[in-house]
């Protein structure tokens, strides 16, 4: 994934040598042995970048930022959520992302989505070239991803050529939401994304007419229930969808018990703020 969203491969390398010997055992101490291995990498090219920024290269400064802040949220996805550091290094790789695409003055649009009183973020990245409303993709997350994981893999500046503006959000139960709001994930998740569909509609550089969604993973169950829900989408695609969420996950409490993955029950019990196992296969 970090590598799909911009990484090194000669800084993954790096991070995941120390660590391998853990790995190999299945232990989870080895989660924060990755944390920290992961972190230093990050922090490594962040110095650089510094450096090159006090050189005033900025374009180069902006792209190891922007690495580094992929680097930083690789380790942070993978801990518990009772694990203090993750917060540090989710907040510096959110602000080192925010610092990476100004310094390369990327197209990229901070904004808030109204959302039940509150609201959730996103990242909005306008048409290349268009001379009135284009077209608009809706871009979700699946169970863990981040805005800024689905940016760094390139759709949005893909769409962007190709004259269509994208909306990367990270929904209730994803990145910003879950970890700044408090914002639990939802099986009827046209709830956020007709609010995402409301939103685009205050804005006059997107065409109301040709809306679309997408999503990858658990992304695959969200985008194509919400189109059904709101049928002002106009366009739905998934990427390895994951349509029977219920089944895989009973199939694998079942195969896998307690640890499929470090922590798994727990997180997802914490993504759609649920208090016990059963209650989140319910």
């Amino acid at each position: 994934l970090a590598l799909m969203c911009g990484g090194n491969i000669g800084e993954v390398d790096a991070a995941c040598a120390p660590i391998r010997t853990a790995a190999a055992r299945g232990e989870d101490a080895g989660t924060a042995l990755f944390f920290d291995s992961w972190c230093k990498v990050a922090r490594d090219v962040i110095a650089h970048g510094e450096a090159d920024l006090a050189r005033g290269r900025r374009r180069s400064a902006g792209i190891k930022f922007q690495r580094g802040a992929g680097y930083l949220l690789a380790a942070e996805r993978m801990q518990s959520r009772d694990y203090a550091p993750r917060w540090v290094a989710y907040n510096e790789g959110l602000a080192r992302f925010r610092q990476g695409v100004a310094l390369q003055d990327k197209p990229v649009e901070f904004v808030d989505i109204p959302y039940e009183g509150g609201h959730f973020t996103g990242l909005f990245v306008p048409a290349a070239g268009a001379e009135g409303p284009a077209p608009c993709v809706v871009s979700c997350n699946g169970l863990d991803s981040m805005k800024e994981q689905i940016y760094g893999a390139g759709n949005p500046e893909a769409n962007r050529l190709r004259g269509i503006a994208t909306l990367v959000i990270d929904q209730p139960g994803t990145g910003e939401a879950l970890r700044s709001f408090g914002l639990p994930g939802r099986h009827d998740a046209e709830a956020w994304g007709s609010a995402a569909f409301d939103y685009l509609l205050t804005r006059a550089d997107v065409d109301a007419r040709r809306i679309g969604i997408f999503g990858l993973s658990l992304g695959g169950y969200f985008a194509p229930r919400i189109a059904a829900m709101d049928d002002r989408f106009a366009l739905c695609c998934v990427m390895g969808g994951n349509h029977n969420w219920g089944e895989l996950q009973r199939r694998r409490a079942a195969n896998e018990g307690d640890r499929p993955v470090p922590h798994y029950w727990d997180h997802v019990q914490w993504v759609f703020g649920k208090p016990s196992r059963e209650e989140f296969l319910a």
